[in-house]
């Protein structure tokens, strides 16, 4: 037998390892991706230009601006819009919402990708994020169709169609996470990297505060304080203040335009309440409710539980971030893999209690979903399916827990 006939064996001896309906919930939605995506994405008015992604093409116009001398124009909506026209050679007359909403620092992560015309950075961003993303979180929770699973996650494909960072922030949570108790200087590094986006920084360093991860802080505030220094250097002092003055035109742009519009489907509380016709600050008032409860949730296991269990705390973090913060979008679904791979691990492993495999599976399938039932209900499902496996890892943490201390009892007793 040649060696490639070998190797079409095993993909096919792979292959039927799955059953019936495996097959199904990895590979159909595939096929659903791609038939559901146009539809949407024309009911929307949201225009990918000659099939490029246009996030992408946000942050690569924003550096090159920034490399070639003009860093505070990067938070003018119009410049970049007008930037934008030129790389893609045709007017974006229909797009709403076009600017660069990150820190100066997130500047200096792009600057490579300006080495290369546009097409081949898009190309070079979209797969090395993905296959990084794919390997870490194999990595992570080593089953053999682990990364099938990952690569058919909607999540992951949508965060590919818009060419965006959310398989990148993923990365990093994974990277910080994965070495946090094996190396954790290097483990810091990738939590300084993360605060790109503080978002979704918050609620990790919370973590690694609480569990005494010094060590893994210490190195994340140098990484931190050394982008901020570069960027002031390179970029200049008035470039810093330029952005803060920013943040308001980028609420307002984002969190309080029309909601016929692309923000009316972000994966978070705040939306979940404007969709249902409340007002602003009602709104505003659900999603800081929500974020206590997340940060008040993860202090008491962090705090009053025993041993700590880094995987199921992660997931925690993970799946709370997306009810901490107002400002999530569709493509940062890409992240919920990370706590998906974590709690199938974990339930693998140990054991499933009741209930985890559906409300995974409801993981699993959500960012395909909740499109089109904000389109055709203005329901969003993703803060009701990540709440429930939210408190469903609450419960894993706090079961083991008891379970180990009554193992404690009964080997004192004996």
């Amino acid at each position: 037998m040649s060696r490639i006939e070998k190797l079409i064996r095993e993909q096919m001896d792979f292959y039927r390892d799955f059953s019936c309906m495996e097959r199904l919930l990895y590979f159909i939605p595939l096929i659903i991706f791609g038939m559901l995506f146009p539809i949407v994405y024309t009911k929307l008015k949201i225009s990918q230009t000659n099939g490029s992604p246009l996030d992408f093409c946000i942050q690569y116009v924003a550096t090159t601006l920034a490399v070639l001398g003009f860093p505070e124009s990067v938070y003018d909506m119009d410049t970049i819009l007008h930037y934008m026209e030129i790389t893609l050679n045709r007017p974006l007359n229909d797009c709403f919402g076009l600017g660069w909403f990150y820190p100066p620092t997130t500047l200096l992560l792009f600057v490579p990708f300006t080495l290369f015309p546009y097409q081949i950075s898009l190309y070079i961003w979209m797969v090395t994020t993905s296959i990084a993303y794919t390997y870490i979180l194999y990595r992570i929770a080593p089953i053999k169709k682990m990364p099938f699973v990952i690569i058919g996650f909607p999540g992951l494909l949508m965060n590919v169609f818009f060419g965006q960072n959310g398989a990148f922030t993923t990365v990093l949570l994974a990277l910080s996470y994965y070495f946090i108790n094996r190396r954790p200087y290097v483990s810091g590094i990738f939590a300084g990297l993360l605060c790109y986006k503080p978002q979704f920084a918050v609620l990790w360093f919370l973590v690694l505060l609480l569990t005494k991860k010094y060590k893994t802080i210490s190195t994340a505030s140098i990484v931190v304080g050394t982008q901020i220094t570069l960027s002031w250097l390179l970029f200049g002092l008035k470039t810093w203040v330029v952005y803060l003055n920013s943040i308001e035109v980028c609420v307002d742009i984002v969190l309080k335009s029309g909601w016929h519009h692309f923000n009316a489907i972000h994966p978070s509380l705040y939306a979940f309440t404007r969709l249902l016709y409340f007002e602003i600050n009602t709104a505003f008032f659900v999603q800081g409710i929500g974020a206590s409860i997340i940060v008040i949730s993860i202090i008491y296991i962090c705090v009053r539980i025993e041993r700590t269990n880094t995987p199921m705390i992660t997931v925690l973090v993970g799946t709370g971030t997306f009810l901490f913060t107002p400002y999530v979008n569709q493509y940062d679904l890409a992240i919920i893999a990370l706590p998906f791979v974590l709690y199938t691990y974990e339930g693998i492993t140990l054991g499933w209690l009741k209930g985890e495999k559906v409300a995974l599976a409801l993981l699993w399938i959500m960012p395909l979903l909740n499109w089109p039932l904000v389109m055709y209900t203005r329901i969003q499902i993703a803060p009701l399916v990540i709440l429930a496996v939210f408190i469903l890892a609450m419960r894993r943490i706090i079961y083991i827990d008891n379970i180990d201390k009554a193992n404690v009892i009964s080997n004192d007793v004996h």
